[in-house]
């Protein structure tokens, strides 16, 4: 007898690509089959097939990537310390995004090391991928009312890439270089608000 789990689904990254929940931890699930009409596919039965563990793959503990971002976040965060009492929304934002960053990254990396280049190519060609990660690391802060406030900015493509980009994580990182990073980061918010600000402007006059 096949031991049917009990977990959802909480996103859908590609046709092939989820995060679902066991009831005890997130991860990324790889499902090894095809759909004759990919425009209508039923994840009630994408959720069944993956609790019954067939044609699927756990490829990737989303706890276990926490863990390893929040670590490796550490530096920036010590030289940046002072600026959590000067300007926590900004500091958080720009914290998000890191952290986002290397959430992308690590499931790069294992898509690599699976050999998915398909969902590999797919993931860095569609950007919505990138607005799921958003998401998903959103509501797993959806208490954080300094974070939540920045959701209309980082759901905005006219304005999310040019901070995403602007955010440059390194492993060696120096001091200099994070808190030039940061500036510069700040001085993008700035730009890119005092634009959409005026942008709106603009259509309502």
């Amino acid at each position: 007898m096949v031991r049917v789990r009990e977990g959802k689904i909480k996103y859908k990254i590609t046709d092939n690509l989820y995060i679902y929940n066991n009831g005890k931890a997130d991860f990324l699930v790889y499902l090894n089959a095809t759909f004759k009409d990919t425009n209508n596919i039923d994840i009630h039965k994408v959720e069944e097939i993956i609790n019954r563990g067939k044609y699927c793959e756990f490829i990737l503990n989303m706890n276990d990537v926490e863990n390893s971002v929040s670590k490796s976040i550490q530096p920036y965060i010590e030289v940046l310390r002072k600026k959590v009492y000067e300007e926590l929304d900004i500091f958080a934002l720009y914290i998000f995004l890191l952290k986002l960053k290397l959430y992308i990254d690590h499931v790069f990396d294992v898509l690599l090391r699976k050999e998915l280049y398909d969902q590999y190519n797919k993931i860095r060609e569609d950007n919505n991928s990138v607005y799921i990660m958003v998401d998903y690391l959103l509501d797993k802060r959806g208490t954080e009312q300094t974070l939540q406030k920045w959701k209309p900015i980082l759901k905005d493509i006219n304005i999310f890439y040019d901070l995403y980009h602007v955010v440059v994580y390194l492993e060696d990182s120096t001091k200099d270089f994070i808190l030039r990073n940061y500036d510069k980061f700040k001085e993008t918010l700035e730009n890119v608000l005092k634009a959409h600000q005026n942008t709106n402007t603009n259509t309502t006059t």
